[in-house]
């Protein structure tokens, strides 16, 4: 199983799974859009990159997938009710997105996970291929702190 499927889940991932369903169809009531045609394209912007971000992280092991839709989502609330809508209405993340948007929880589980492969590839990244020691020093640093900022969000229990 994924972290993605963790909302699905007994206990308290099964209460966030099921407060997403009885969301489904007012999603769009979250959405506030900028007045300026300009902010908002850039925030359009900001969301696309974002989620393509988030779809080369399915496939490579070094980007992470659930951070960048949750960006992604934060910047179509901003900018476009259809594509927040499309984000938060996807049965694979839009559980955790809403978990997030709603309570800024991360399930222990997806923190385990992302915890060990950033451990994982920033540990490769360091020992294979970055030479320079001051580089090397700073992924390691830049991996660290993501961990530690991981670890500090609440947790909901499994």
């Amino acid at each position: 199983m994924t972290a993605a499927q963790d909302p699905g889940d007994v206990g308290a991932g099964g209460e966030v799974r099921a407060r997403w369903e009885a969301q489904r169809g007012r999603f769009h009531e979250d959405v506030t859009l900028s007045q300026s045609p300009w902010i908002r394209a850039g925030w359009l912007v900001a969301g696309v990159l974002a989620i393509g971000l988030g779809a080369a992280g399915a496939v490579l092991p070094v980007l992470p997938t659930t951070p960048f839709v949750i960006l992604a989502a934060a910047c179509f609330a901003r900018s476009s009710q259809r594509f927040y809508v499309a984000v938060l209405e996807q049965p694979t993340v839009g559980p955790l997105v809403y978990q997030w948007r709603t309570t800024r929880t991360i399930p222990k589980r997806a923190k385990r996970l992302a915890v060990g492969t950033l451990a994982i590839t920033m540990g490769v990244s360091v020992g294979l291929f970055v030479r320079p020691w001051p580089l090397q020093l700073m992924v390691a640093a830049v991996g660290v702190l993501v961990a530690a900022w991981i670890t500090t969000r609440p947790s909901t229990p499994e």
